[in-house]
């Protein structure tokens, strides 16, 4: 049964080896992954390699505006049957703050 997993920070690091490790483990997944600006399509192409089936939806993850603008987008495909069903989500991007302030 096919079926989606949305991923956040899918970009570098144990994301992309998380990513990766998904796409080796269920290739029937459809992994939309989250990236911020126009970075999604390259990093859809770059996880695609094999016949991997790999979208992406832009949102900067700092901004709850963003963030709603981008659930709003998925839940759409997802209703229109542009996605298939939707089976996990994987959060794995973060902000680090350098400073005592923060």
């Amino acid at each position: 049964m096919r079926h989606t997993v949305v991923m956040t920070g899918a970009s570098r690091g144990i994301g992309r080896t998380a990513a990766e490790h998904i796409l080796r483990r269920s290739p029937d997944v459809h992994l939309l992954v989250v990236t911020r600006g126009d970075s999604g399509a390259r990093r859809a192409a770059d996880l695609s390699v094999g016949g991997h089936t790999v979208s992406h939806v832009s949102a900067d993850l700092g901004s709850l505006g963003s963030v709603r603008s981008a659930a709003v987008e998925v839940l759409g495909r997802l209703d229109r049957g542009g996605l298939p069903p939707l089976r996990g989500f994987v959060g794995n991007a973060g902000t680090q703050y350098t400073d005592a302030l923060t």
